[in-house]
Order: structure tokens, then C-alpha cells, then sequence
């Protein structure tokens, strides 16, 4: 969808050169500082959307993330350079890196017919841990450990520069000690397919959570795809909270049992089953690597990431040269800035950016709060924040039941077969949700069963078997397990989306 860009005067003293990212509360852009007697540097900005400005909750998510980015200071991490203000709105200043995306550089080297080498995949992982080391173990200037958790570790977020170097990005979502903002009840953030059981239930996560989705970043190394990859999200987070990981020798028969060791401990569902911090198991990849006959060196690397990008990298260095040629005014300049794709290329446009979108989508679910036990989600279907038009945009419905009893936790999920229905009484194609999970026959009388809802856009009306529910988050409490619900969810210019919640189905 198209959108207006900034203009380059609107970030203050910094210039912008082209918009090089976008997320649902931030965008981020390479732009020229410029400072006396000839300084001149490029860098990255990271500010709060335009129509976001002014909302409280982006804002201080926004200086969140600064307070913490600016704790962190190691080679293996993103560099935060300052902290300022444009219009009155957080800008966090970051250092400007050359190179691509882990998630790129596997990509494109499969697309190329020469997968990267497990060596040097290894090789980038353990850098990436110990960055992640070091983040974990932070401690705050009085001394206090900040108790970081990045909660998107993925390989969208760890970046090999041209010259070899691996930096772990966006800490857009972590949590630590020093954080203000409070993430909702009832709201889950990162990627499905590397969030770790507790933060799929919504449970407290430690430093293990990272390890965990190391853990799956693992397996995607070892397979040659992505964990989940064919599964509907809300079918793959039951099989993540129900511990059913299948090891990476089930889809590549030839993979190392070395790796796999390491891999599947990564992904134990108990955390005190994983590694104890992420430097021991960055310890067992190095020994592994050790085995193999050793890791490439950064210069190697580097060589490998800037041949198989050479065209992106030329590209690239174009449009800098254009767009500062511009700022000086050695040329005519257009009023708005290019956009950097994904993919690498550039779109040149002054109706709006083009955005080409990478795998992982996030996802939101459901909590129970105050009572002990969370919901697992088991639909979840991705809606943009901005609704579409009618009848052609579900909206995303999560809901789970937990059975109360005797201090524990018996999870059930819907049936198999659940049909959604859209904004006109069409009905639409069925929704594909976890499988059910049999009810415990020794559960007493007194057992009760609690409901928990998330719905995204949040303004849409939920009904659980055709009664309002208004109370935010959405919660219900029955007393009667075995019992069918059905949970459904309308907003206007949006598909309503319905499922049956059956506690012993």
C-alpha cells in the first residue's frame, strides 16, 4: 500500500537519503550528518511512523529501546551512536552498516544453487551468540543486572557486514530491567517461528527464550528451511508449547548428529533443559567447528558476502552518490527520497515506498491474567493495522482454553475443522488450527475452564457463544469442561473470523 514519504528536511540536522526500513510503530532511514570544518557521516535513523507521532505508547517504546541500545556496547552488537529529538519524537541514531541480512545471505546463496557452507553459518552464529552473551549478562550502571531478553532473535536480525564483521540488530522488542513501557496483557511480540514456548504462552522469559530461537535458527541451518515452514502459525505454536519439535535429521537425514545434538538441546521446551547462557553454547559450535577442520576467516567471509551481493552493493553506492550529490546541490533534487526494497533494490517514487516483505510475521495471542495459567493460541490469521478493504483482510483471532484444576494447567485446543465467515455471510475457506488434545479423566468436579481472547485490529467485537464480551483483555470463565464455545470476532472492512474452543474435545 502506498503511503506518503518524508521529505528530506524533515529529520532535523540529519539529511535523509532513502527510507531502508518499516515496521508496524517504526520506520528507519539512511541519512548524512553533516557537522563543522567538513564532517561528514552516513548513518541510520530510527524514529516513530509520521501517524504515530504522537502516541504516547510508540513513543516510549521508541526510548525503551534507546535507553537499552545505548547501554550496549560490543562488537558483535549494533552500535548506537546518540539519542536525539525531531519534533518533539525520539530518534535513535545508529552506526551505518554495509552488508546484509543472515536471512539474505541464505536466501540469495540457495537462489544462486550454492547454499553457505555450514562452516561459515556456524561461524556467523557463534558470533551472533556472543553478542547475545553479552547482552544477557548487561549490567546497569549501579551494578544491577539489567536482564535483557531480546525476545526477535531470528535471521532477519543478525547482519554480516562486507568485510565479515556479524552484528546482532533491532532490539525493538526486548525487555531488561530498565524498560518503562509495559508490554499489554494479552499481547505476544516476535516471530513465530523462533519464540520459544513460554513466550508463545505468555509466561516470563529469561535470557533462555534467545537461546531457544538460536535454537531454531539452528534447525533451519541444518535443514536448509525454515522450522514450521509449512505449518499455519496458530498449528505451529501448539506443537511448540506441546514440546513436538522434530529433529533436523527427520527432514535432512544427512545432518550431523553433532549439530542435531546441539540443535534439539537449544530447543528443549524446559528452559532448564537448554543451555545455561549463550556462550556455552556458542563453546559446543566452536568445538563442532573445530572438528569440521576450522572456521573461515572474516576476511573470507566477507569476500563470500560482497561476491554474491555485488550487484546490491554497486547499486547501492549509486544512489548514495546521486542522493548526496543532490544535498549538496550539484544536482536537482526531488523532495522525496528513494526506498530501499528487502530485497536490495531501490524504488525511486513520489507517491509512496515499496515495501517487499520477509518471512516471519509477527503475532500477538492471548493471556489469561491473575489466575496462574496462560492461553495458547490457535488461530492466528495476520491482518494489517490499517483495515483494507472490505472482504478482503481477516482479522487475526486467537483464543485458547485452559482447564483449571488442582493447581495445574491442562491445555486444550479447538477442532480440527472450523470454518470462518466473512463481512458479508459468505462463508470463507476453512481455517487450518491445531489438532485436539484429550481431556485428563481425573480431572474433579470443581474444575473450571478459562477463556482467553486477543483480536487484532483491537477494535473489533468479540462474542463468545453469540454474547458480547467488552472487558479488555477478552477473558471468560466457565464452569463446565468438554464443553464447545464458539469465539468469534467482527470490525468493520475486515472478514469476521469464528472458532470452536472444545475443553476435552
Amino acid at each position: 500500500m502506498a503511503t506518503a514519504q518524508r521529505s528530506r528536511t524533515e529529520l532535523g540536522r540529519f539529511r535523509p537519503i532513502a527510507e531502508i526500513g518499516r515496521g508496524g510503530m517504526a520506520e528507519v532511514h539512511l541519512a548524512h550528518s553533516q557537522g563543522p570544518n567538513g564532517f561528514h557521516k552516513l548513518v541510520v535513523l530510527k524514529l516513530v511512523r509520521e501517524h504515530l507521532a504522537e502516541d504516547p505508547d510508540a513513543r516510549a517504546m521508541l526510548m525503551d529501546e534507546a535507553r537499552l541500545a545505548g547501554r550496549l556496547n560490543h562488537p558483535n552488537v549494533v552500535q548506537t551512536l546518540e539519542v536525539t529529538e525531531v519534533d518533539g519524537s525520539p530518534v535513535i541514531v545508529m552506526e551505518y552498516l554495509e552488508g546484509q541480512s543472515f536471512s539474505a545471505l541464505l536466501r540469495r546463496s540457495r537462489a544462486r544453487g550454492t547454499p553457505l557452507d555450514l562452516a561459515s553459518c556456524l561461524h556467523i552464529l557463534c558470533e551472533a551468540l556472543q553478542g547475545l552473551h553479552y547482552a544477557h549478562q548487561l549490567k546497569n550502571f549501579d551494578g544491577t543486572p539489567l536482564r535483557l531478553v531480546h525476545r526477535d532473535v531470528s535471521p532477519h536480525n543478525i547482519f554480516v557486514t562486507y568485510e565479515g564483521r556479524i552484528k546482532v540488530l533491532d532490539f525493538g522488542i526486548a525487555k531488561a530491567a530498565i524498560t518503562q513501557s509495559e508490554t499489554r496483557a494479552g499481547v505476544l511480540k516476535g516471530k513465530v517461528a523462533y519464540m520459544a514456548p513460554e513466550q508463545a504462552m505468555g509466561k516470563p522469559v529469561d535470557h533462555r527464550a534467545d537461546l531457544y530461537a538460536m535454537g531454531s535458527v539452528l534447525w533451519q541451518v541444518a535443514t536448509g528451511r525454515s522450522l514450521w515452514k509449512d505449518l499455519p502459525e496458530g498449528q505451529a505454536l501448539c506443537h511448540v508449547v506441546q514440546g513436538q519439535v522434530p529433529a533436523p535429521s527427520t527432514v535432512s537425514p544427512d545432518v550431523d548428529p553433532r549439530l542435531e545434538a546441539i540443535c534439539m538441546r537449544a530447543l528443549a521446551t524446559d528452559p532448564e533443559d537448554r543451555y545455561p547462557d549463550a556462550l556455552t553454547l556458542a563453546k559446543d559450535l566452536e568445538d563442532l567447528l573445530d572438528a569440521m577442520g576450522g572456521r573461515p576467516s572474516t576476511r573470507t567471509l566477507g569476500a563470500l558476502v560482497a561476491d554474491l551481493f555485488e550487484d546490491v552493493r554497486e547499486e547501492t553506492q549509486k544512489v548514495i552518490e546521486t542522493q548526496l550529490k543532490e544535498l549538496a546541490g550539484e544536482t536537482p533534487g526531488e523532495q522525496r527520497i528513494p526506498t530501499l526494497l528487502a530485497s536490495g533494490g531501490w524504488n525511486r517514487t513520489t507517491t509512496g515506498p515499496e515495501v517487499k516483505l520477509e518471512e516471519g510475521a509477527s503475532l500477538s495471542t492471548g493471556n489469561s491474567r491473575g489466575r496462574g495459567s496462560s492461553a495458547v493460541a490457535v488461530m492466528a490469521v495476520n491482518a494489517e493495522a490499517t483495515p483494507p478493504k472490505r472482504n478482503t483482510r481477516a482479522l487475526a483471532l486467537l483464543a485458547g482454553a485452559v482447564v483449571l484444576a488442582a493447581g495445574a494447567g491442562l491445555w486444550f485446543y479447538p477442532k480440527a475443522e472450523v470454518q470462518s465467515v466473512n463481512a458479508s455471510g459468505v462463508e470463507a475457506p476453512p481455517v487450518a488450527v491445531a489438532l485436539p488434545a484429550a481431556a485428563s479423566d481425573t480431572a474433579e468436579e470443581t474444575t473450571k475452564v478459562a477463556l482467553a481472547i486477543s483480536v487484532t485490529p483491537e477494535t473489533a467485537r468479540i462474542f463468545v457463544d453469540d454474547r458480547e464480551v467488552t472487558q479488555r483483555p477478552a477473558e471468560a470463565m466457565f464452569d463446565k469442561p468438554g464443553t464447545p464455545h464458539i469465539v468469534r470476532a467482527e470490525a468493520d472492512g475486515y472478514q469476521s473470523q469464528r472458532v470452536e474452543v472444545v475443553a476435552g474435545a
